[in-house]
């Protein structure tokens, strides 16, 4: 728990100060969608909560799963708890093993370089993937080794981005994909309607 909540504060805090507050809000998550001036929250109730210069508490909870709670008391700061994703990040179906950047590195290589495309630490980067930190750390050297990835230390923790040749394997292998799913034939489906 307190490596996801370590992990979530700061990819909060990154994005604070790569996209500024709108940035942020607009992170917070599927049911949580930032429409300037206002933040959407699907709610179990439909109601407004007017903030009137007091600011919002946004609180990330480990141990709250699905819809997000606004704890409003006129006496009190608004607080907008939400959870936090539990699961893994889902595997990309882009990147299995017979596409083209898991056949070249491997599944979950190829989704470590995915992750360190948002710059991402190794704690943060184990979070994402569901495996340990040591697999994480293992496997983000081996695509610096290969000038992929570079690491550096910030604080007690290592920062893992693309080098440009890593991001050109990315850019690549989302071009091939959009135009692998272009080539798919699809079929277009309507309600039924009666007959006659």
């Amino acid at each position: 728990m307190d490596s996801g909540l370590i992990a979530h504060r700061s990819l909060l805090a990154r994005t604070l100060l790569t996209s500024g507050i709108e940035g942020v809000l607009s992170s917070l998550g599927p049911r949580i969608r930032w429409r300037e001036p206002i933040l959407e929250v699907d709610y179990r109730t439909e109601r407004d909560l007017h903030l009137r210069g007091r600011g919002l508490r946004i609180v990330p909870t480990y141990f709250l799963w699905g819809t997000p709670v606004a704890l409003a008391n006129a006496e009190l700061p608004p607080v907008l708890s939400y959870p936090l994703n539990h699961a893994p990040v889902p595997q990309d179906p882009r990147l299995d093993e017979g596409a083209p950047l898991g056949a070249l590195l491997g599944v979950t290589r190829a989704r470590v370089l995915r992750c360190a495309a948002d710059g991402l630490t190794t704690g943060e980067l184990a979070h994402a993937l569901g495996v340990s930190p040591s697999t994480a750390s293992r496997h983000a050297s081996v695509l610096q080794e290969a000038g992929l990835t570079t690491s550096r230390r910030i604080g007690p923790a290592v920062l893992h981005t693309v080098t440009p040749l890593g991001a050109a394997l990315l850019r690549r292998d989302r071009d091939g994909a959009k135009a692998a799913q272009a080539r798919r034939p699809h079929i277009r489906t309507r309600p039924d309607q009666p007959d006659g």
